[in-house]
């Protein structure tokens, strides 16, 4: 990992005092959007130039209760903005608008509470994706053709989204308090057709993927037991992706081999960087020094079915 020594961070715009920076997206002309969320505000941040940082233009506020959490590009330079607290998605349609000119959006849906939609992503032409971090799950919305009307339905629902899980509630103001958020962070890999979640209340990063005909979760959240068996006995999955594969490989060479082949070598280095190679090296040490105390000590193994000896 790069410490931030080693980088040039640069600030781009400074916003007022004690505004939360919830989420944001770039466009493609190299200008952002960025939500403040308890300030229920969009800003526009012009493309930044040499004379740094810029000065960020409020574009909107959003209605009492409706606190802004996320961006979903759905089509170029049409942003979507789901709010927190009253439930709402916005369509922000900015293809003929100029900074400096009012904005104004259109309500598209209403979810039902008690809804909390944090996160969210576009997996396909019409169809997004948003966490909910207070029900503990996510929603699928499917766009009208004109894109300025929607219906929602749940998409999945699992253990791991759920809120609190024994963490204190969020106090926004003193009359304002919600449940540690559960599921949070949502991101779609189009190449892979997984999507990720990561989970605040439970510290979990998890994935699931998705059927490219019916845009469907397929299979559990995270790596199946069928997976994990899979490799506990030395094998490679082929329900993973092809960077896990790699990763994969890597690990049971160098655990059982104690070295890698050129080639593989290649395949990670391309995909992981050389950064990323530390990073999966060292983690693997931790692991390699537990087990190491384990077998030292004589701490026995728990059953799993289908592992062998």
């Amino acid at each position: 990992m790069t410490t931030a020594s080693l980088a040039k961070l640069t600030t781009v715009a400074n916003f007022p005092k004690r505004h939360m920076l919830e989420n944001l997206a770039a466009r493609a002309d190299g200008s952002i959007l960025v939500v403040a969320s308890p300030q229920r505000q969009l800003w526009y941040v012009p493309i930044p130039d040499q004379n740094l940082p810029v000065e960020p233009l409020l574009l909107h506020t959003f209605d009492e209760g409706q606190l802004a959490q996320c961006l979903v590009e759905a089509e170029p330079n049409i942003f979507y903005v789901a709010t927190y607290g009253h439930a709402t998605l916005h369509r922000f349609d900015l293809r003929k608008w100029k900074p400096g000119s009012p904005v104004s959006p259109t309500k598209v849906f209403d979810f039902d509470p008690p809804a909390g939609p944090n996160g969210g992503c576009l997996i396909a032409s019409g169809v997004m994706l948003f966490s909910d971090c207070v029900e503990g799950l996510i929603w699928r919305v499917d766009l009208s053709d004109d894109g300025l009307h929607a219906t929602a339905r749940v998409w999945l629902k699992h253990d791991t989204m759920a809120a609190g899980a024994g963490k204190p509630p969020v106090k926004f103001s003193d009359t304002m308090e919600v449940p540690f958020p559960g599921i949070n962070g949502l991101r779609y890999g189009p190449k892979d057709k997984i999507v990720y979640y990561t989970t605040s209340s439970q510290d979990l990063f998890m994935r699931v993927a998705v059927n490219p005909e019916t845009l469907e979760p397929e299979g559990e959240a995270g790596l199946s037991d069928q997976a994990i068996t899979t490799l506990i006995n030395g094998g490679i999955p082929q329900d993973l992706t092809d960077h896990e594969k790699i990763a994969a490989r890597l690990a049971q060479q160098l655990s059982t081999r104690h070295r890698i082949d050129d080639e593989l070598y290649r395949e990670a280095e391309q995909a992981f960087g050389q950064e990323g190679l530390f990073d999966m090296v060292a983690v693997m040490g931790i692991y390699h020094t537990v087990c190491s105390a384990l077998a030292l000590f004589e701490v026995p193994v728990p059953a799993v079915e289908g592992l062998k000896g």
